[in-house]
């Protein structure tokens, strides 16, 4: 028989009467078994993109019974299906689109993947491991998983590998779970890779150490294969000279070349640069970064939006509209953006000079809301009102628990906040605990934490909350300054000028300021100033201390005053 229908045809399986659309569903709901009489792969993968529909919210269950029923029809006879309409072809044009629906989504993937349809077994892993259309399920979604990756799907070993190492829906099991990524990558597949880049790029708390140099050539290779996702993070790896050579130049020329595939992504990041700049290679430029956020708004990047409407309200980098800001803001948070209540909280919790007041209550009402849809900088922030009591009652156990789960779910924000909570810089000082302390700075340090480094090397100089260990201290806190860090060349210029590694070396301190003021630090300029004006380390230098004030306060250009510092040895 042949298959091949004409669309009249069509339209006539698909606008029955609707008692008979009910009495072929209720057939059909019944049992997900049921349906096709063999296996044909075009109905199994036509049977998956009708899932896909419901769970995108672009069918209804009317619509949806239809395409079943046209589908069902099709292989009711002993013949092969030759053609058919994609389920999207079957679809009238909707006044008010349907919303997505989880439980009808995850009963047609059961239909196909009964048909053999191994993307139809991903569907179902996906939608009970997120837990975002229909009741979360781990072990129901491993097991779909495991199904699926015995059809073929490399996407699911992929999900097998993450879940293992997480423990999540089966026995917790780090070296298999590596061993199906790391088969999975060796394939060159980029869900793999990219896996193994974040992994190995912020550590995980079940026990996988941060290494950013293996973490570098994971996401090279998924670069490589073709991913912009992946372009985006080596380019500002390379910029940072985060596990490879710190390249800005080269980081930056990729960023540029980015931009004419009009990636958001490489919207965005061109936009993080300009708004910062990058010392020697980009001066920040505030209206060109807004711009670059606006297009990266305009191709659908919430996180573009948002930054547009934060930058319009603190008029940085376009004139000043607050209130066009953050009604643009308020729509995309009524819409369930989670991005746009986070930078709502942000806004509100300090205020923007006199054009909107601060109301930390309305802040922390932003961030919990965020946080209770799964926003992990909201439950941070969300976490410190608490410890703070800021905005809301003071609570620093409810904010030190949620801390401890964020560190648990490996976020590392939260180990360093936990830090500070232990040494006493943040909350009431009363839970100061330096040993804690220095224990979650180095759990920070562990998942690839600059500061988390920073502040561990700087508790073993002074022997706070640990055994005091110059070597080792120096070593940690040099390792970080030869990546280029201006925040730990200022901590190893106060270190050298104050003694804390042994002795003064005033020579090394002036040599790491000056690192660290040619990489943008201003602060570093201060503290130039500060050492030749007290004349404490080294003799006092009344022209040389005017000298570095002035360049700190942008009156002499900062590329200046190294060959003068040079040319006196202070030893």
């Amino acid at each position: 028989m042949n298959w091949l229908l004409s669309w009249t045809a069509v339209r006539n399986y698909i606008f029955v009467p609707t008692i008979c659309l009910a009495i072929s569903y209720s057939f059909v709901a019944a049992d997900a078994t049921s349906g096709p009489r063999y296996a044909d792969p075009a109905i199994a993968n036509a049977i998956g993109l009708i899932g896909d529909l419901y769970r995108k919210g672009k069918i209804d269950t009317v619509n949806g019974e239809a395409a079943l029923t046209y589908y069902f029809k099709l292989s009711s006879g002993d013949g092969r299906v030759l053609a058919a309409l994609p389920p999207e072809q079957l679809i009238a044009t909707f006044i008010i689109p349907p919303k997505p629906d989880g439980k009808s989504a995850a009963h047609v993937y059961k239909i196909a993947a009964n048909l053999g349809n191994p993307d139809a077994f991903l569907r179902l892993g996906d939608l009970y491991n997120t837990g975002d259309l229909i009741e979360a399920n781990p072990q129901l979604a491993f097991d779909y998983y495991q199904k699926a990756a015995a059809l073929g799907s490399e996407s699911a070993s992929v999900n097998i590998g993450l879940m293992m190492i997480e423990g999540s829906g089966t026995t917790q099991d780090i070296p298999g779970g590596l061993a199906f990524l790391i088969e999975a990558a060796d394939k060159e597949n980029t869900q793999a890779l990219m896996a193994l880049g974040k992994l190995y790029r912020t550590g995980d708390p079940n026990g996988i150490t941060s290494d950013l140099v293996r973490s570098f050539e994971y996401y090279k290779r998924a670069a490589d294969g073709g991913s912009s996702a992946a372009t985006v993070i080596t380019a500002r790896m390379m910029i940072d000279g985060e596990g490879t050579i710190a390249a800005p130049e080269k980081g930056y020329d990729v960023a540029r070349r980015l931009l004419e595939g009009k990636d958001p992504a490489a919207m965005l990041l061109m936009g993080d640069l300009l708004l910062k700049g990058i010392p020697g290679v980009l001066s920040p430029d505030a209206s060109k970064a807004f711009e670059f956020y606006r297009q990266a708004g305009e191709s659908g990047s919430a996180t573009g939006r948002s930054q547009t409407a934060f930058m319009m309200v603190r008029g940085q980098g376009a004139a000043q509209d607050v209130e066009s800001g953050v009604r643009i803001l308020e729509e995309m948070a009524v819409s369930g953006d989670t991005s746009a209540m986070h930078t709502l909280g942000q806004l509100f919790e300090t205020g923007v000079e006199t054009s909107l007041p601060a109301d930390a209550s309305k802040a922390f009402a932003y961030y919990e809301t965020a946080a209770s849809k799964g926003n992990p900088r909201s439950s941070l922030r969300m976490a410190f009102m608490l410890i703070a009591g800021n905005g809301t009652m003071q609570n620093s156990e409810g904010g030190v628990e949620i801390l401890e789960s964020l560190a648990a779910e490996g976020l590392s924000g939260a180990n360093l906040m936990l830090a500070e909570y232990y040494s006493g810089a943040i909350g009431s000082g009363d839970s100061v605990d330096l040993p804690q302390a220095y224990s979650f700075y180095q759990q920070a340090a562990a998942r690839g934490s600059k500061t988390g480094r920073i502040q561990t090397a700087l508790m073993l100089l002074r022997g706070e909350g640990t055994a005091r260990d110059y070597d080792v201290g120096i070593s940690l806190l040099q390792a970080v300054a030869n990546e280029g860090d201006p925040d730990a060349l200022l901590a190893l210029g106060t270190v050298f000028a104050s003694g804390e590694a042994g002795e003064v070396d005033a020579k090394a301190a002036i040599a790491a300021f000056e690192e660290a003021a040619a990489l943008g630090e201003l602060k570093a300029n201060i503290l130039l100033g500060d050492l030749f004006s007290r004349g404490e380390v080294i003799p006092p230098d009344g022209e040389l201390a005017v000298f570095y004030y002035k360049k700190a306060a942008g009156i002499v250009p900062a590329t200046e005053g190294a060959a003068a510092v040079t040319a006196s040895d202070p030893q």
